[in-house]
């Protein structure tokens, strides 16, 4: 798993399941969440968070390219 904070009481974690998907669960300060972000991953997520509200992950799929996804603070893209 990979782990980022973007605020106070704020903690992000992804890691890629047995199905190969990316999996994400966040503390907000007083409740553990999770999704299930999809994908086909070959690799192990990396994350960072350069503002409040935004996330940025990456991960190789089958094919050997780049999966980007990011949060900007009210939805996940792409």
């Amino acid at each position: 798993p990979t782990a980022v904070s973007w605020a106070q009481d704020r903690l992000d974690v992804f890691a890629r399941d047995t199905n190969n998907t990316l999996q994400h669960w966040w503390w907000d300060g007083s409740a553990w969440g999770t999704d299930n972000l999809g994908g086909n991953l070959t690799s192990n997520p990396t994350a960072v968070s350069w503002a409040q509200d935004r996330l940025d992950v990456f991960a190789r799929d089958t094919a050997g390219a780049l999966v980007h996804k990011w949060w900007d603070g009210s939805r996940w893209a792409p």
